[in-house]
């Protein structure tokens, strides 16, 4: 395991952040854009909620997540192995990301930081903002393209970071013209969140022994 700094009865990350930090943090930061997204959407008549298929749940779509999770989680890790400077760089980020700030957090806090991510940040920029300029006439490539490039400064941990983010952004974005149902985009971005956290923390904890 990677020893870390106490702090009371938990120990601190490198950046000082507790896991009970971590989880406070991703519940104001994700659910804070959820939110965010219901609210605008309701004020500007963005009627993305007819998207969220729950009741019945679209099982196709799901599984369709699912897969296309799963795959783009394998393709990004295939890439920060290429011996090439930009996936030298992507892979040192993701490390740090699950050496200092969830190096406390286990398979629960990893799954719960996950779900968040893929139901808030998806609510916000496919629900709201992708389906919200469609629907005021902005073409579907433009509509693309800009929501990439704002989910990708979203993430802007580093340059690296940034394009490999608009990227898989631009796979939700089609993904989500394809199936219409936003809680299959969801599913997709939490398993590939969760696949990419999962595999960046247990590499860290063995590197760490």
């Amino acid at each position: 395991m990677i020893d870390t700094p106490e702090t009371g009865d938990e120990n601190a990350s490198a950046l000082g952040l507790s896991r009970n930090d971590v989880m406070l943090l991703s519940i104001l930061i994700e659910a804070g854009m959820g939110a965010l997204a219901l609210i605008i959407g309701w004020l500007i008549a963005v009627p993305f909620h007819a998207t969220i298929h729950l009741s019945p749940p679209n099982w196709v779509s799901l599984a369709l997540g699912v897969g296309f999770g799963v795959a783009a989680a394998a393709v990004a890790l295939l890439v920060q192995r290429l011996p090439l400077g930009f996936a030298k760089r992507l892979r040192e980020k993701v490390d740090r990301i699950a050496t200092e700030m969830l190096g406390e957090c286990n398979v629960p806090d990893l799954i719960g930081i996950s779900l968040l991510a893929g139901v808030g940040e998806e609510l916000l920029f496919r629900g709201l903002i992708q389906q919200g300029l469609s629907q005021y006439g902005v073409s579907t490539p433009v509509v693309i393209v800009l929501v990439a490039v704002l989910f990708g400064l979203l993430h802007s941990l580093s340059i690296a970071y940034v394009v490999a983010a608009a990227i898989a952004s631009v796979g939700l974005s089609v993904l989500y013209l394809y199936t219409g149902d936003l809680v299959s985009v969801m599913v997709c971005h939490a398993v590939y969140d969760l696949v990419l956290l999962l595999v960046a923390k247990w590499t860290s904890e063995e590197e760490g022994e």
